[in-house]
This record gives C-alpha cells, sequence and structure tokens, in this order.
C-alpha cells in the first residue's frame, strides 16, 4: 500500500507487485522474487529461477499453478 500524507492513497499508473516464491516440499522458502504487475507470470518465473540458479541444483521437478505454464504445455 503507498501512503501519502500519512494516509492510504492510490496514485493513477501504479501497477502493484508480484511475488513469486519457490518453496521446498514442506513449504520453506528457497527463493523470492518480486516484478511489477506487468509482468507475465512465466517470466517471472523464469527470471526466479535464473537469478537463483544455485539455490536448485538438486531440483528434479518444478510445480506451478495454471498461470505459469505456456500454451503448448496448458493441456
Amino acid at each position: 500500500m503507498i501512503f501519502l500524507n500519512g494516509k492510504p492513497s492510490i496514485i493513477t499508473g501504479y501497477f502493484g507487485l508480484k511475488r513469486h516464491l519457490a518453496v521446498d516440499i514442506n513449504g520453506l522458502p528457497m527463493a523470492v522474487h518480486a516484478t511489477t504487475a506487468n509482468v507475465s507470470e512465466r517470466d517471472g518465473a523464469n527470471a526466479l529461477l535464473a537469478l537463483n540458479k544455485s539455490q536448485f541444483d538438486l531440483v528434479h521437478r518444478v510445480m506451478a499453478d495454471g498461470g505459469y505454464m505456456t500454451s503448448e504445455r496448458s493441456e
């Protein structure tokens, strides 16, 4: 939320943020990446994985919801 003069404010042109999280099988965070809201989920996930590549050396499978899938893979 944005505050202006101590009060919550809506600023024109402010699109917000998206948070992309990578968690382990227990739900504990492995990596976090924030983007502006106009970045697609797929691009945000690719950035998260690329920027934190060393964290995922032992990862064999990545699971994501439908918003992260490409049109070729959404069956």
